[in-house]
């Protein structure tokens, strides 16, 4: 009905049944439009006297994946209107669909999550196929079912089931849902809507049931004993997630509808969830959900309209743990796997660890004998290189030596195809380092999978200045493929994840040192919702690999490292962690973490040799202060890894936290919780125990520059290296291609517009001042459209604001100076006047970069303050100056000799504090 993107269609057969189907692709998500189509549906149906009854499906085989999440953002953001309290769940569901006086049946295939099931709970009846996928999800995105699920699946299901499938957000295929009472029926795709059509006829004439699941009972259990299995939920879902007050509300309005009855459990879940909707857990699990997402939207890569390669075969070089575990993901994923290995010893190693993890999918059920079988005999072992010749991807993931891994780039250059990707696994060595010896940099890029391998589910690719755009989309392809989140980001250090990280456990040890318990410290980052703290982390990583890459950020970043002996004496007393069952914790036989009393005699050691005193403040540090000063020189280092291009978007790398390290996804990512906090107070800290405590603490130059805007961290649409195009061409452009204006402020150009109006004015009043004229006539025409893509583009709260600003300067503050002007002043006089408003605006626009350059004088650096607007400023002004000069213009002389004061005065700063790039910048 209409031509909205998002419908139904109504078509009546010859045996009186109306199918209403939900169109709206891909998954049939339910927009506003779909639900309000759907209830003009039924209304007709139910009108018209040749319809005895209904049949609700889906489009393309998927009933319908649930409510379109693109409106909950809108609706946060105030730019979406929210429909009135109750009218999807009691309006249209339950007083429409199921009060519906003749009978329906929902026919699912492929998906009804969410508000999709809750659509085919309305019904009289469900039939499915066997594939088909039902459940309610919704606490994923820190929500609650927000159109009678709360109500209609316990009684349904059963209390105990509904409550597992709403608080794990598990859904359940077809033949499981028949067992539950969930479906009528499980039919073959090509037979369910006739199945359904058939059903439907027969509640008609009372040959099945006529149910309205609202108002089923016999599913559920006593009042006592319901009260019962809900605290037994409720103590589970505080023990699991103690941060998390939706599965708790969640609890609450089921246990409403059973002591209250369903019809008051509906309106206590209209009123949890739209409260729920606009809470700080539901804002950042819609964030993570949408950045999860565009990770694998990459300007300047995935724009190009490149097509990936098909890769069938993939060699990996080293069957270590890594080695094991990435081909272990690749035969999962339907790809023939070759392993070399350097000896017969090392290859039966790391085959039996491929087969060992296969083996533990078949113990769990996820994986059939037969199929373990199927999938094992993908994995080839090898120990040389001649079956390499037809391979279309090598992934090298033996030890971290760069004069061996140079050695096996300089062989697969001679061995593999020429199409073939050359991937390395990495965690820390430069790329180009790596790829030193060969002549196929454009072949080479990093494939940092997470250990162990098979299970984490972040895939870093890493990319350097000569990687080939479609090597890096050939491997986003396979990324998404063995079921992986991609990020791409640059060569450097650490990458994206463990450059973020590495003040993780630095910051942990400055506070050991100082004072703090380890033990505290683990279980205040551990409250936070990390899954473990710096030091349990340290002990599991193991302190070889700790004391290694630590090195590698010592060498690399000594100004901003903290460096504690601690680690590297424990090791020296061979502790090393959890492999040797004593790190900052001993190991039990099941590998249970237990505090260790002797660790006090290290920490007093390594205090000694670095000659660090106890400090009381520390002893007694609060929970917050222990968070903040762990994760702030994150968030810092994180500022730093985003400003230098590393990664492309901010969202990346609150993906890269959340996937890599285990931040909770409830608070959004590691820069989306930075946001939450404000860029002016994570600096204020770090700039305060940078005084008192030095380098480790200081806050870096973009942090800098955004506190001093009171600008939050990620409000770019990709990071500043990756912005230096003209600013003014690429904005137009993003605007119109995101048809959003989220990204800027439109005051600067209401600003700009109203300075060229002036100077047109001036221009055409003034004698000779022809060229003044045409030159900022056509900044007019500009700035004017740039006004207006605010105003179509924006936000309502930002199309209000820039009205009512080009209200009262473009239009009140114009017309008042052209009037004023016009009607007071004669001659010269008047061309006095309006030059005077003239050079009076521009010399406060001109001052707009002042506070950069006391950005650049404070931090010493002039990341943000770009060459080619410090160089055009200085230009502008300049040529300015001199024409006013010529033609004795003191108006337009003062402020173009201001602006070109203040050029110089930045370029000089840019000579000063500029640093050469050094050899692990790229």
């Amino acid at each position: 009905m209409g031509s909205k993107k998002g419908r139904t269609m109504i078509e009546v057969g010859a045996d009186g049944v109306a199918v209403i189907t939900i169109i709206n692709p891909p998954v049939n998500s339910l927009s506003l439009d779909v639900l309000d189509s759907l209830k003009e549906s039924f209304d007709e149906a139910l009108r018209r006297d040749d319809v005895k009854a209904i049949v609700v499906t889906g489009a393309n085989g998927k009933f319908s994946g649930g409510f379109d999440i693109t409106a909950f953002g809108g609706i946060q953001g105030g730019n979406v209107k929210q429909p009135k309290p109750g009218y999807v769940s009691v309006e249209v569901l339950t007083d429409t669909l199921e009060a519906a006086k003749k009978p329906s049946v929902a026919a699912i295939d492929g998906l009804a999550l969410g508000g999709g099931l809750e659509i085919a709970m309305t019904c009289h009846a469900r039939i499915s196929t066997s594939t088909a996928q039902l459940g309610l999800p919704e606490l994923q995105l820190g929500l609650i079912p927000g159109f009678g699920g709360t109500q209609r699946l316990p009684r349904l299901v059963g209390l105990s089931k509904s409550l597992e499938m709403m608080l794990t957000s598990k859904p359940v295929k077809g033949e499981e849902a028949l067992e539950l009472g969930l479906v009528d029926a499980v039919v073959s795709s090509h037979e369910l809507v006739n199945t359904a059509r058939r059903w439907a006829l027969d509640i008609l004439e009372r040959r099945k049931p006529w149910v309205a699941s609202l108002y089923k009972t016999d599913k559920l259990e006593p009042l006592g004993e319901a009260r019962e299995i809900l605290n037994f939920a409720r103590a589970q879902a505080q023990k699991r997630a103690p941060n998390l007050k939706h599965p708790l509300v969640c609890i609450d309005v089921i246990e409403e509808g059973i002591v209250a009855g369903p019809r008051a459990g509906l309106w206590k879940e209209v009123e949890a969830f739209q409260g729920l909707l606009v809470s700080d857990t539901c804002k950042s699990l819609i964030h993570v959900f949408f950045s999860q997402r565009g990770t694998s939207k990459v300007p300047g890569i995935t724009d190009r309209g490149l097509v990936p390669r098909q890769v069938k075969k993939v060699a990996i070089l080293g069957g270590g743990l890594m080695g094991s575990g990435i081909a272990t993901a690749l035969v999962l994923s339907n790809y023939t796997v070759i392993l070399k290995e350097v000896n017969e010893k090392f290859l039966e190693a790391g085959i039996g660890r491929v087969k060992a993890n296969l083996q533990s999918r078949v113990k769990k059920g996820k994986m059939t004998q037969e199929k373990f079988e199927k999938t094992l005999s993908s994995l080839r072992g090898v120990l040389d290189y001649e079956s390499f010749r037809d391979v279309d991807m090598v992934i090298e993931a033996v030890i971290e030596n760069v004069s061996l891994k140079q050695q096996i780039f300089a062989d697969l250059e001679k061995y593999c195809p020429p199409h073939c990707i050359l991937a390395s696994n990495t965690s820390t060595i430069d790329l180009n380092l790596i790829g030193e010896r060969t002549k196929s940099q454009d072949r080479i890029v990093g494939a940092h999978f997470f250990s162990p391998a098979h299970i984490m589910p972040l895939l870093e690719i890493v990319r350097t200045n000569q990687t080939s755009p479609q090597i890096i989309v050939d491997l986003l392809d396979v990324g998404k493929k063995i079921k992986k989140t991609p990020i791409v980001v640059g060569n450097c250090t650490g990458f994206a994840v463990n450059r973020m990280f590495f003040p993780y456990t630095q910051a942990g040890l400055f506070l050991v040192d100082r004072g703090t318990d380890v033990y505290r410290i683990d279980r205040a980052i551990t409250k936070f919702g990390m899954p473990m703290g710096p030091f349990r982390l340290a002990d599991l990583v193991g302190f070889g690999v700790a004391i290694a890459t630590g090195m590698q950020f010592v060498e690399n970043f000594p100004e901003r490292t903290y460096k504690s002996m601690l680690i590297p004496i424990m090791q020296e007393d061979k502790r090393a962690g959890e492999t040797t069952r004593k790190g900052f914790y001993l190991y039990d036989n099941k590998r249970k973490a237990s505090p260790d009393p002797e660790l006090k005699k290290y920490i007093e050691k390594s205090r000694s040799i670095s000659g660090v005193a106890v400090d009381p403040k520390f002893v007694k540090l609060s929970e917050k202060d222990i968070v903040e000063m762990i994760f702030f020189p994150v968030v810092n280092e994180a500022c730093r890894v985003f400003a230098e291009g590393i990664a492309v978007k901010a969202a990346d790398l609150d993906i890269a936290a959340v996937m890599g390290m285990g931040f909770p996804p409830y608070r959004g990512g590691i820069m989306f919780w930075a946001d939450s906090l404000g860029s002016k107070y994570i600096y204020s800290r770090l700039q305060e125990w940078s005084n008192m405590y030095g380098e480790f603490f200081k806050p870096c130059a973009f942090l800098a520059e955004r506190a001093a805007k009171g600008a939050t961290l990620a409000d770019f649409d990709c990071c500043p290296a990756h912005c230096s195009r003209s600013p003014s061409r690429d904005t137009f452009w993003r605007i119109i291609k995101h048809r959003s204006t989220e990204d800027f402020e439109s005051l600067p150009y209401i600003c700009t517009l109203l300075n060229s109006s002036l100077w047109t004015y001036y221009g055409i009043t003034k004698p000779g001042g022809l060229l003044v004229a045409t030159v900022n006539g056509f900044g007019i025409v500009v700035e004017a459209i740039y006004v207006v893509l605010f105003l179509i583009y924006a936000p309502q709260k930002m199309r209000v604001k820039t009205g009512i600003i080009v209200g009262l300067l473009d239009v009140g503050f114009l017309g008042a100076a052209v009037v004023a002007t016009q009607l007071a002043l004669q001659g010269e006089s008047r061309i006095d006047a309006i030059g005077f408003i003239c050079a009076g605006l521009n010399i406060i626009m001109y001052g707009s970069p002042l506070a950069a350059m006391k950005t650049v004088v404070r931090t010493k650096s002039v990341e943000y303050m770009p060459f080619f607007l410090t160089f055009s400023l200085f230009l502008n002004g300049g040529i300015w100056a001199f024409y006013a000069l010529l033609v004795r213009d003191l108006f337009l002389g003062i402020p173009n000799g201001i602006g070109f004061l203040l050029g110089i005065a930045q370029l000089l700063l840019y000579a000063i504090y500029r640093k050469p790039k050094s050899s692990n910048d790229n």
